[in-house]
């Protein structure tokens, strides 16, 4: 039943002409690469591994900001929660499968923008600068990938906590929060997701990033189910 509903979710992410239009967006900025700058992984990174890096995070960040954060919103509001609820499927099952069903599209679309901006490489000579796929570029993409569940965990959580205007403006801020608030008691609950970048003076070890990664994810997971069993579901009509 879990991939039921994971199947769903991820027809309904990848239904939406959005998910395109981020890639198409994402991948012609690749051809001016100065605008992804304040996603740079360090100088030490050769330029073409911090566009394709820097690409993929984007893309990952904006499918959970503009997806990801209208999936149990949408379900609250049209009344499928219930509907689905009243089948035997549990919360925990709900839960799950949505989580899955967001994870998938969104590493769908940052498949997409990495072949993408992998052809603008070639074409623009840009993989002159060195081999496409160096050691940094393949452990940037597994730091790429451990960041989606954080994402998509914190963007089911926005979904039942908030608007469909409000969510993605608040999981934006979140991306940047954790850094900005620094060593301060902020800095140490908000997840951090500058951990994930490729500068020496901050690489943690892939497997602890792992854990971070599920330890946030089960979070914002714990958070979404409180959520929603301490509030009756919202419905509105079309």
């Amino acid at each position: 039943m879990i991939l039921a509903i994971a199947a769903n979710a991820w027809r309904e992410c990848l239904r939406r002409p959005f998910a395109y239009i981020a890639v198409a967006t994402i991948v012609a900025l690749g051809l001016v690469s100065t605008l992804l700058r304040p996603f740079a992984f360090g100088d030490a990174t050769p330029e073409a591994v911090n566009l394709a890096i820097s690409s993929m995070l984007l893309a990952v960040l904006v499918t959970a900001a503009f997806l990801g954060t209208s999936l149990i919103r949408s379900d609250l509001e049209r009344g499928t929660y219930l509907l689905i609820l009243s089948q035997p499927v549990d919360l925990v099952t709900y839960l799950l499968g949505r989580f899955l069903g967001l994870i998938a599209a969104t590493l769908l679309v940052c498949g997409l923008t990495a072949a993408g901006v992998a052809s603008v490489l070639a074409v623009a000579g840009g993989a002159a600068q060195g081999p496409l796929l160096p050691a940094a570029l393949l452990r940037g993409f597994l730091r790429v990938l451990l960041v989606a569940p954080v994402l998509s965990a914190a963007a089911l959580a926005l979904s039942a906590i908030t608007s469909r205007l409000f969510a993605p403006v608040l999981l934006l801020a979140l991306f940047v929060a954790g850094d900005a608030a620094g060593d301060g008691l902020l800095g140490r609950i908000l997840p951090s997701f500058g951990l994930f970048g490729l500068e020496a003076s901050r690489s943690p070890s892939p497997g602890w990033l792992a854990l971070y990664s599920v330890l946030y994810s089960v979070v914002f997971l714990v958070i979404t189910y409180l959520r929603l069993t301490l509030r009756a579901p919202i419905r509105t009509e079309s």
